[in-house]
């Protein structure tokens, strides 16, 4: 069933509402590490992401000026292609790509149709543009190319110190932070005001698997 129109805007006001760390929170306890963080971890991946993010935005903002997403990637060397359609992006809201091997963006371009079909279906044009949307999806992806070529930055070296079996010291990675880090570097590239990780809910509701109320806020 899908949601009202009344049931929608409040859903995605309450999340346009929402502050980056509360998104970013989420993204930590959903990361596939598995690993619970306590809070001190969880401030120090958000201060490290956060800031290895603005440090990129700044640099690539000096470098290539007033320069659209389009052409920044083409730019850096960077192919932007459909997403073939048998090769599916699995049961995760994936809008986007990266494949470091081809130096090559993969857009979902089922899933970006589907989206800017829910916003102009319920209206939603105002509160986030539909322009917005593929802006945001290809500066995350940009920024996992540059990451590339950045082996020490934060979002890709972030480690979780843990033990195994509460004896033998291990470190894991933690993929989150690199997701985290793409997120803001889009928001600051897209100069947009909220988390665009709302688009990933705008699929999830396109699709069917959530409601209105699933939003955060």
């Amino acid at each position: 069933m899908r949601p009202s129109r009344d049931a929608l805007h409040a859903g995605v006001r309450r999340a346009l509402a929402c502050p980056d760390e509360t998104w970013y929170r989420h993204m930590l306890r959903q990361d596939a590490s598995g690993c619970p963080l306590g809070e001190a971890e969880i401030a120090g991946v958000l201060r490290g992401a956060l800031a290895a993010a603005a440090a990129v935005a700044r640099e690539i903002g000096q470098a290539h000026p007033a320069a659209s997403p389009g052409e920044l990637a083409s730019a850096l060397g960077l192919d932007v292609v459909p997403l073939d359609e048998h090769g599916g992006m699995g049961p995760l809201p994936l809008l986007g790509l990266y494949q470091p091997a081809g130096r090559r963006i993969m857009l979902n371009e089922s899933g970006l149709n589907a989206i800017e079909e829910l916003i102009a279906a319920h209206g939603l044009e105002t509160l986030t543009p539909t322009k917005d949307l593929r802006a945001c999806v290809l500066y995350h992806e940009i920024f996992h190319a540059l990451e590339d070529a950045r082996p020490g930055i934060f979002t890709r070296s972030a480690m979780l110190r843990r033990t195994l079996f509460g004896l033998i010291p291990r470190r894991r990675g933690l993929a989150s932070a690199s997701e985290i880090g793409a997120v803001h570097f889009s928001r600051l590239m897209a100069g947009i005001a909220y988390s665009p990780c709302i688009f990933g809910h705008y699929l999830l509701l396109a699709e069917g698997r959530i409601g209105a109320d699933a939003f955060p806020g």
